[in-house]
């Protein structure tokens, strides 16, 4: 059974990194895109026609780091909200990652945000690190 990031666990994501990292504190844990978010939710573990949506979590991972940075959910933080939430569901699934460094996770956070990366290129960089999350769950 594959364990999802709830709501609240995705904000208090957000809370933390900004608190924690940088960033403006008014807006930590604010939602700027109500939508895409309630998409996120859903469509991560919902399936059609008896197939999920999202079919392994390696592509469960780079959705999480696409919608999130990519559709602006929250004011502040989507780069780092994404990228963590993206490794915490990894972990919580039992996917132990090879080294990252920080810069390694910096650069894709900044390709993402500006469109150098595609969700492929973002698949490629999990799979060299989490190489058992290519499984259909």
């Amino acid at each position: 059974m594959t364990n999802y990031l709830s709501e609240d666990q995705i904000i208090d994501i957000n809370i933390k990194t900004i608190l924690q990292n940088g960033g403006d504190s008014n807006f930590a844990g604010v939602i700027l895109n109500e939508g895409s978010f309630s998409y996120l939710i859903e469509m991560i573990d919902g399936s059609v026609f008896g197939q999920p949506n999202v079919p392994c979590d390696v592509d469960k991972a780079v959705f999480y780091v696409s919608k999130i940075i990519r559709n602006h959910i929250f004011y502040d933080g989507n780069k780092r909200t994404g990228l963590i939430c993206a490794m915490v569901f990894l972990a919580i699934n039992g996917h132990t990652p090879k080294v990252i460094t920080d810069d390694a996770i910096i650069e894709l956070g900044l390709g993402v945000a500006d469109n150098r990366i595609t969700d492929e290129e973002v698949r490629n960089w999990f799979l060299e690190r989490y190489p058992t999350a290519d499984i259909t769950t």
